[in-house]
């Protein structure tokens, strides 16, 4: 037996990425709309809500919509990358809340910075080799 119980997901956090207010809040109803039509779980996970608010975010001329968004997210999440790249997603939304609250040591900061530096680079490399 099923349960009803449907789980909630709060997508704020998510999708919260610099976005104006009318396109997230865009956003936001069309994840709501595909979860209502969800037979169980939300189908919608929190990094491929925050994929498709960066790939708005990411198109300069606002021509993408939030369907679209959402349907190149969701794309991307099923492909050969995108359990690295949700996984990469989650730790930075984890990140971005923990950074909010925490308070490291000072040899924590620096340790934290170096492997933030690194991990920055290495994308910046993926990315451009991406884009040849």
């Amino acid at each position: 037996m099923r349960s009803t119980i449907r789980r909630r997901i709060n997508y704020s956090e998510a999708i919260q990425v610099g976005l104006d207010d009318r396109r997230q809040t865009a956003l936001s109803a069309h994840i709501e709309l595909r979860n209502a039509h969800a037979p169980e779980e939300p189908v919608i996970t929190p990094a491929t809500a925050h994929f498709a608010a960066v790939l708005m975010l990411a198109d300069p001329c606002e021509r993408l919509s939030s369907p679209a968004a959402l349907a190149e997210a969701e794309t991307l999440v099923a492909g050969e990358f995108g359990n690295i790249m949700e996984r990469l997603t989650t730790a930075m939304l984890d990140l971005d809340k923990v950074g909010q609250i925490a308070h490291p040591k000072e040899s924590e900061r620096v340790s934290i910075a170096r492997i933030l530096r690194h991990i920055a680079t290495r994308a910046s490399d993926y990315s451009r080799a991406m884009q040849e």
